[in-house]
């Protein structure tokens, strides 16, 4: 059960992974978690072109787009909300919700 401080939700817990993006629109995990704090996503340095993230609509010329080693926080209420595709090949996405 979440604590409430101040009229804010402490996570109690947590879930992290990694994610392959391919070029089409991929849910970053398929097994939903339900956040208090919502999720950190960062693209791995190790990638060599960029990953799109957005809704199950996801695509090159309308998704926020991430540089390899970049990071992000979307302040969401399941991480199954969150699409994520490649502008090309195959690149990793790592999570951390809580």
């Amino acid at each position: 059960q979440a604590l409430s401080v101040f009229g804010l939700v402490r996570p109690t817990t947590v879930r992290s992974g990694v994610a392959l993006m391919t070029t089409g629109a991929t849910v970053i995990s398929s097994v939903g978690f339900t956040c208090a704090g919502g999720v950190n996503l960062k693209a791995l340095g190790t990638n060599t072109d960029l990953i799109y993230l957005g809704g199950s609509l996801v695509g090159t010329s309308f998704g926020y787009q991430l540089e390899p080693g970049e990071n992000v926080f979307f302040n969401v209420s399941n991480i199954s909300m969150v699409y994520g595709m490649a502008k090309s090949g195959t690149q990793t996405l790592s999570y951390f919700a809580s």
